[in-house]
């Protein structure tokens, strides 16, 4: 029986703002290269927030505000899954977060308007731990804040690796390709 469900971050709940404002900016493959590996490194947990910020205004010579502000900028929520969850999923399951990011702007992005009124029973970020999905201890440490073995949470991830990976410790998955589907996925396995 499922007792919870568990969703990745980006592509999921919300787009992934750090690509939106690479997407934006013009810069060249070596220096966006430096940016996503920076980015990599505040998601493992190796740098700090504030310096993601610092080393992303050096590589793109400007100031961190700028880099950070337009980050923020670029940030959009799946209101319509977040409104799902509201309504649908909240008051059956608990409901958790298992993503590859920082815990420092996943904190920050909790505490805005769009997710008021929404409790997690479990928040899992990579940065956290040290490592990223596919690695099983992820999972784990989200199915030990959530008190469920792997068959009682289902996983919904827009990457089909990091499902795999889910799946290859017993977490039934789901792999996110929009709302649509997803709705259509949870009312086949009778969850909504």
């Amino acid at each position: 029986m499922i007792k919870a469900v568990v969703f990745d971050w980006h592509e999921v709940l919300t787009n992934t703002p750090y690509h939106a404002w690479l997407d934006s900016l013009d810069v060249d493959v070596q220096r966006r290269k430096q940016l996503v590996d920076v980015v990599g490194r505040v998601d493992l947990g190796q740098i700090t927030l504030e310096q993601l910020w610092e080393a992303a205004g050096k590589i793109i010579d400007t100031t961190p505000a700028f880099f950070r502000d337009g980050v923020f900028s670029k940030l959009e929520v799946n209101a319509e899954l977040l409104d799902l969850i509201r309504r649908s999923l909240a008051e059956r399951y608990a409901i958790g977060i298992c993503s590859n990011i920082s815990g420092e702007f996943l904190s920050i992005v909790l505490r805005s308007e769009w997710f008021e009124g929404l409790h997690f029973n479990a928040i899992t970020a990579s940065s956290t731990l040290g490592v990223l999905k596919p690695d099983a201890s992820v999972y784990r440490d989200t199915l030990e804040q959530l008190k469920c073995m792997p068959t009682e949470a289902i996983f919904i991830d827009d990457s089909e690796r990091n499902v795999i990976g889910a799946r290859a410790i017993g977490m039934p998955s789901i792999v996110f390709r929009g709302n649509e589907q997803l709705v259509s996925d949870l009312k086949m396995l009778d969850l909504i």
